[in-house]
């Protein structure tokens, strides 16, 4: 809109030239109400009508014989509001103005549900915020996000999987996915976390992982979803995955394609090793051969078919 935002406003955030500003969430769901119980309250003589509305809304009533119904007489289940921490700190002396916050205290963290952990790696590696995650409570699910992905982790798959294919024909033109760079990571500086935060329950998050806090009895980490990532089915039914040796078996079992590669122009050549040299070297004859056993063993299952029949 550009209004400048009030002098009070900029002293809370201090020198904004010195670090990014962060921000991080204290997320309150709402409360499961408990459920009126209507045969304890029949059997209590608590007729139906308001009188049954004010046990719902947690008031004693008085019934016309002069004995008096409490709610949790007739009221059944109920849990309170599950509490969710969003951590997102740049710097260990954001980590210490997060701790010192009124929102954060030792009551107050005691009620936390799960805790998500978006802070970069590089700041999650200290040893303040290995003891931050230590401090918070053990019943609280804590989920690590600030890593990088494994390699071959990718959320469009079927995308990932032809831009491997095209990187078969020329690497230089088709680049493969950018996901590839990731081997090797910071899973250890993420088991060095979990290592030394004592009791913590903690969880690396990758792609597809999720997080449930309700209903109580699905609660906690859940990465079956993770396994669509590896393999998956098409629409066609097939199942595909991003298996080096699946990827160069299609590619290589197309022979007019292995042709187009021989006639391609030397710069567009790459050197012995890659996949499109190996591409280029299949021998067409092998293809042939193959072809001439299919078809033989094709036509000795058809021969046998026929004599069954006519006997």
């Amino acid at each position: 809109s550009g209004t400048q935002p009030p002098e009070s406003v900029l002293g809370e955030l201090g020198d904004l030239s010195r670090e990014p500003v962060c921000v991080c969430w204290l997320l309150r769901m709402p409360a499961v109400p408990p459920k009126f119980d209507a045969a304890a309250a029949k059997a209590l003589g608590v007729p139906s009508g308001p009188l049954r509305g004010r046990l719902c809304a947690g008031q004693c009533v008085a019934l016309a014989d002069g004995s008096e119904v409490r709610p949790e007489q007739v009221l059944r289940g109920g849990t309170a509001g599950e509490e969710l921490l969003l951590v997102d700190v740049a710097s260990p002396s954001q980590l210490c103005e997060l701790r010192r916050h009124p929102l954060l205290s030792a009551d107050r963290l005691a009620a936390l549900s799960a805790v998500v952990h978006l802070t970069p790696a590089a700041v999650a590696a200290t040893a303040a915020y290995r003891a931050f995650c230590g401090a918070l409570p053990a019943a609280a699910r804590q989920l690590l996000l600030h890593g990088s992905p494994p390699p071959r982790r990718f959320a469009f798959v079927a995308s990932a999987r032809l831009q491997l294919k095209l990187g078969a024909l020329n690497s230089e033109v088709f680049p493969p996915p950018r996901g590839l760079a990731c081997e090797g990571g910071d899973g250890g500086e993420r088991s060095e976390l979990r290592r030394e935060s004592g009791g913590a329950d903690l969880h690396e998050g990758e792609m597809l992982t999720r997080l449930v806090l309700r209903p109580l009895e699905r609660a906690g980490v859940h990465r079956e979803e993770e396994a669509r990532l590896q393999r998956w089915v098409t629409s066609a039914g097939c199942q595909v995955s991003l298996s080096p040796a699946e990827l160069r078996s299609e590619v290589g079992a197309l022979e007019a394609l292995r042709s187009q590669l021989r006639a391609l122009p030397p710069p567009l050549l790459e050197p012995q090793g890659s996949w499109q040299a190996q591409l280029r070297s299949l021998p067409a004859a092998a293809s042939e051969a193959t072809s001439g056993e299919g078809a033989r063993a094709s036509g000795e299952g058809g021969a046998a078919e026929t004599e069954a029949e006519m006997e």
